[in-house]
C-alpha cells in the first residue's frame, strides 16, 4: 500500500517538471541615450522577473545601474566612451539574456527619403452641422430678347424659377422658395411687423389656390390685394354656361 502512494507522488512531481515554463528571454523595445547625464535608458520586458537586478554588459564591460524594474533599465555609460556602435547584452535576473547593438555619438548623415506609403482608409463622415438661416431669392438677371408675349415676373414666378433651378420641388422645398420671396425678403429689407399674426401689418395678397404647390403650379390670379388693412384690388371671375340650341333648361 505504501509503495502505491510513493508511485503517485513520483508521477505528480514528474508532471510538474514536464510542464514548467522556461524563464522568459528579455525583450528590448526602445533605447535612448541621455548625453549630459552619460546614461542609457532601455525599455522592454522581463528584465527582472525575480525582482533582482539584471546585468548589463557594454562591449563586455559591466555597467552600473542607476535604476531598474522589470520593464525599464537606466544604466551609466563608461566615461570617455567614443562615438561608435557597441554591443549590449542584458542578462535578466532569471539568467536569460538578449544582445543587440546601440550607436553612441554624433548622428550620421541623413538617408534618402523612402517611397511614399499607400493612402490610408478614408475616415468616417463627420456629423452634419446646423442649418444656416434661409436666404432671400436672388435678383432677376438681365432681360433677354422679348418673346411674342413677354411679361414681367411677379414674386410667384421668381419662386417658381428658383424651385426649378435649385431642384426644390419637394413639399419642404416649395415652402422654402416661397419663404425666400416672403419672410426672407422682408427680413433683408428690414420691414417691421411682417407676417400673419395678430398685430402685424395687414399687407396681404390672397391667391385662388388651395395650397403652396398649387400656388406655384397654377400661378393663379390675385383674388384680393390688401394694403394697410384695406382691400385695394379685387379680381372677379365669372362663368357662363352656353347650352346648345333646343336643349332643355336645367332643373
Amino acid at each position: 500500500m505504501r509503495c502505491g502512494i510513493y508511485s503517485v507522488a513520483v508521477l505528480f512531481l514528474s508532471a510538474l517538471f514536464v510542464f514548467a515554463a522556461p524563464p522568459a528571454t528579455p525583450l528590448v523595445n526602445n533605447t535612448s541615450i541621455n548625453y549630459p547625464a552619460n546614461q542609457i535608458s532601455i525599455s522592454g520586458l522581463d528584465f527582472s522577473p525575480t525582482g533582482k537586478a539584471p546585468i548589463v554588459l557594454f562591449n563586455a564591460i559591466t555597467m552600473t545601474l542607476a535604476s531598474f524594474t522589470n520593464t525599464a533599465i537606466v544604466a551609466n555609460l563608461p566615461s570617455g566612451t567614443a562615438a561608435g556602435t557597441y554591443r549590449l547584452r542584458i542578462t535578466s535576473s532569471a539568467g536569460t539574456f538578449y544582445e543587440f547593438d546601440v550607436s553612441f555619438g554624433a548622428n550620421g548623415p541623413q538617408g534618402t527619403v523612402g517611397p511614399q506609403g499607400p493612402i490610408g482608409v478614408t475616415g468616417a463622415t463627420g456629423v452634419t452641422g446646423p442649418q444656416g438661416p434661409q436666404g432671400a431669392a436672388g435678383a432677376t438677371g438681365a432681360q433677354g430678347p422679348a418673346g411674342p408675349a413677354g411679361s414681367s415676373l411677379n414674386p410667384l414666378q421668381v419662386a417658381l424659377l428658383q424651385a426649378h433651378a435649385a431642384q426644390l420641388t419637394t413639399p419642404e422645398g416649395i415652402t422654402a422658395v416661397l419663404g425666400m420671396v416672403r419672410e426672407s425678403a422682408a427680413r433683408i429689407l428690414r420691414l417691421p411687423d411682417y407676417g400673419l399674426y395678430e398685430g402685424a401689418r395687414a399687407e396681404i395678397v390672397v391667391l385662388d389656390a388651395e395650397n403652396a404647390l398649387d400656388a406655384l403650379r397654377l400661378l393663379p390670379s390675385r383674388r384680393w390685394t390688401i394694403h394697410a388693412g384695406r382691400v385695394v384690388a379685387e379680381t372677379r371671375q365669372e362663368a357662363e354656361l352656353h347650352r346648345p340650341p333646343g336643349a332643355a333648361p336645367a332643373g
